[in-house]
């Protein structure tokens, strides 16, 4: 008997898992939209990060194109399954249309930016703004003083 087509791998999405330092590297490429097969992937790569026992998943979206909301609830329940164990999962580099996708759903997760370095953030810390927030508040400090 043939398996059905939403549990074989979808070739549109890969993933990589490393682990280390206590924490659990998940780099997916591609598009995580409109496919089952790609939504059944990325979860089944997150269970396996679960699986790892480690205090901190790093998710690397910086190769991937399309996150619909079938994805973000994927990363999101993922998430607050690890918070539930003491852990914490981190968004690292997503492009602008994935963070704007994770954003419609709250900011609960912690984004880290392409210039942050998610083996040297501290682990378990709560939900920070993102790099892009940052700057906007660096860049009102500095017309702040320089109106002075």
């Amino acid at each position: 008997m043939t398996e059905p087509t939403s549990s074989l791998p979808d070739p549109s999405v890969v993933l990589r898992l490393e682990v280390g330092r206590g924490r659990v590297l998940v780099a997916v490429v591609g598009r995580v939209a409109s496919s089952r097969a790609a939504a059944d992937e990325l979860r089944a790569g997150l269970r396996r990060a679960l699986s790892a026992d480690c205090s901190q998943v790093v998710l690397d979206l910086a190769r991937v194109e399309d996150l619909d909301d079938v994805g973000v609830r994927i990363v999101l329940a993922t998430h607050r399954r690890l918070r539930a164990q003491g852990g914490d999962l981190v968004v690292w580099r997503p492009v602008s249309a994935v963070e704007l996708a994770l954003a419609a759903y709250g900011d609960e997760l912690r984004v880290l930016g392409p210039d942050d370095d998610p083996l040297t953030t501290p682990v378990g810390l709560p939900p920070t703004p993102t790099t892009r927030t940052t700057a906007t508040t660096a860049t009102t400090t500095t017309e702040t003083e320089e109106a002075r």
